[in-house]
């Protein structure tokens, strides 16, 4: 993936995050979710935001890395539901057995939401991908773009 696609999908990337993140957390569900009794007052925001940026340059940075010539929709999909469950079912499960001020059913909640939201970043990027390697039809068969097969 050359530069200037990586940093289309990490702006991609952190926006949807960032934005599904606040749907999820200050509208949807926030009467829902157990505020933990040492929260912040005023958060950090520029930290909140670098956090999301640091996940998102990772994010971007590893996918290439594992593409299998699957449909992208579904390679997007694993991808996003497997670093979902590499980074946020595990530390709610850590998290609910360390702090006590939540219900386990919370920490699945935040799991299942986490799962979806990745997954379907990870479809964007599978596509935002695709259209790097030449390959923006499916119909091949995910030989990565290479049309060099012989002709008879």
């Amino acid at each position: 993936m050359n530069a200037q696609k990586f940093i289309i999908c990490v702006v991609v990337c952190f926006v949807l995050i960032f934005g599904t993140d606040y749907l999820w957390y200050e509208m949807l569900m926030a009467d829902a979710f157990t505020d933990p009794p040492n929260m912040r007052e005023n958060l950090n925001f520029p930290l909140i935001m670098l956090g999301v940026l640091i996940f998102c340059i990772v994010f971007c940075y590893l996918y290439p890395k594992g593409v299998e010539g699957n449909n992208k929709t579904q390679q997007g999909l694993r991808y996003g539901i497997l670093i979902a469950f590499l980074t946020t079912v595990p530390m709610a499960l850590i998290n609910y057995a360390v702090y006590s001020h939540a219900p386990l059913s919370e920490y699945i909640t935040d799991s299942v939401f986490h799962i979806v939201q990745l997954g379907v970043v990870g479809i964007v990027l599978a596509n935002i991908h695709a259209g790097s390697m030449g390959n923006r039809g499916d119909e091949s068969s995910g030989d990565r773009g290479d049309e060099s097969s012989g002709d008879s």
